[in-house]
């Protein structure tokens, strides 16, 4: 691991890490973007099969893990994690980088790549969705009514029985850990949060037809949380769009099926041919 002070952006205090070397010019570093509520520590797996072969960038959003909202809002607009994605690629790697983006991770990336072709050379959006279903909205119920009566275990439960099932014992136990005595400020960055992702109009905030990099979707088919439908309103939009189907598969995508590193892999290791899916 690299070590590294946390990088100062506008109103947040971020914390980033980099693993492995890029060495192999046909290889671009990766950059992780993360889901709501997901830190770095979530890249674990992902950053153990790649980084032998390239460097690895993974950070916190504002108000997750060891990034911090230094002044205003606990609400963080999509705009603003896209500077923070673009601050941190800048900060940290030089030349042209791979993205991999997982759930709401997509938009800042999406955002990213839109403005900054000539950074990106593919992007992987895993599970990605435009717009919040009636899953998302649940939750959103359930954390409002947390945050009142401060029984945040009603959120793990939730959570797992409504998108988490597929994970394994070790990853239901880390999620439940991450709410048994949560930091409220956390939680009310969780929130508001995803109040923006149920009020967001993707389609209208970000210019997907600029996006010029082979972009690459996969998309679990127990995925409760994605509305599958908008999928193929999203690969009418990006120019150089492919698009998987995993079978048994919810939202969580590696964690559940490790053996989708390899089919990254394919994708993210070559940077002189475009992967079939």
């Amino acid at each position: 691991m690299k070590s590294c002070t946390n990088l100062k952006v506008g109103r947040f205090d971020i914390r980033w890490r980099s693993f492995g070397k890029h060495q192999n010019t046909s290889i671009f570093p990766i950059v992780c973007v993360n889901g709501a509520y997901q830190t770095i520590g979530s890249w674990k797996s992902f950053i153990s099969f790649f980084k032998p072969h390239t460097q690895i960038v993974v950070f916190d959003m504002p108000g997750v893990g060891g990034s911090t909202i230094t002044q205003g809002s606990m609400d963080v607009s999509l705009n603003e994690q896209a500077e923070v994605l673009s601050a941190v690629v800048d900060h940290v790697v030089r030349g042209k980088v791979n993205l991999f983006a997982a759930s709401w991770g997509g938009a800042a990336a999406s955002v990213y790549a839109s403005t900054n072709g000539d950074r990106v050379s593919k992007l992987i959006l895993a599970s990605f969705g435009l717009t919040a279903n009636k899953n998302m909205k649940n939750v959103i119920d359930v954390i409002r009514a947390s945050i009142v009566t401060e029984n945040y275990g009603d959120i793990y439960k939730t959570i797992i029985k409504t998108f988490g099932e597929h994970l394994s014992s070790v990853m239901k136990k880390n999620i439940e850990a991450q709410f048994k005595s949560p930091d409220m400020h956390n939680i009310q960055y969780l929130y508001q949060h995803l109040l923006y992702c149920k009020r967001a109009n993707l389609i209208q905030e970000i210019d997907f037809p600029k996006i010029e990099s082979d972009t690459y979707i996969f998309s679990g088919d127990q995925d409760y949380l994605v509305d599958v439908d908008t999928l193929s309103i999203l690969e009418e939009l990006l120019p150089h769009c492919k698009r998987r189907a995993v079978l048994e598969c919810g939202h969580f995508m590696h964690f559940e099926n490790p053996e989708l590193l390899s089919q990254y892999a394919e994708i993210l290791l070559d940077n002189n041919r475009t992967a079939d899916l």
